[in-house]
């Protein structure tokens, strides 16, 4: 199981929302006055264009080493949100076992088929061989890109529902990481 926070309760928002959150000082582009003339005639100044954007929220969780197939992070996605990133920091070197690899596997929860990878290796791995800074993608795949396009983008979720995120290791050890994914949540594309 993953370390708790013992400051979580001190730090944690009070302010609950559901997204997309969008910020910026103008929400509407042009309106259709613009529309037709030519720029001679009335220029679009940069101050009538739409800067609203889509905030980015990130969730991190401590991870330890386990060998118990898909232990839940403490990390669940709001339904119809896009990952945007996915970055591990390995604190601890992950160790090896007989046979086995020093890798870290990031898995979305449970289905009737099985658990959904979402990272780009083959086997859904990536080494945690030294101490540093690890980017997780989804790779030349359309099936892992659709799900980070929309997390509820596969046969195995219902639209609506969140995701959590779970991970493993080949074998138990003494190796620990800090997994953030950024997000925009329910974005819904």
């Amino acid at each position: 199981m993953a370390p708790v926070n013992p400051h979580a309760e001190t730090y944690q928002g009070k302010t609950q929302f559901s997204g997309p959150v969008r910020a910026g000082t103008r929400w509407d582009g042009p309106n259709a006055d613009y529309v037709g003339l030519g720029v001679a005639a009335n220029p679009i100044a940069v101050n009538k264009l739409a800067n609203a954007g889509y905030v980015v929220c990130s969730q991190s969780a401590a991870l330890d080493q386990v060998f118990s197939n898909t232990t839940a992070s403490d990390i669940v996605l709001p339904a119809g949100s896009m990952i945007i990133s996915m970055q591990v920091i390995c604190t601890k070197v992950f160790s090896v076992g007989t046979g086995a690899q020093d890798v870290l596997r990031i898995v979305t929860r449970p289905t009737e088929s099985g658990y959904e990878q979402i990272n780009d290796d083959a086997a859904g791995t990536m080494d945690m061989d030294a101490i540093g800074v690890y980017n997780f993608t989804p790779g030349a795949s359309g099936t892992r890109a659709s799900v980070w396009k929309n997390v509820n983008n596969s046969a195995n979720y219902t639209a609506g529902d969140d995701v959590d995120i779970r991970y493993d290791s080949d074998v138990a050890g003494d190796g620990r990481a800090i997994l953030t994914i950024s997000y925009i949540p329910g974005l819904n594309l």
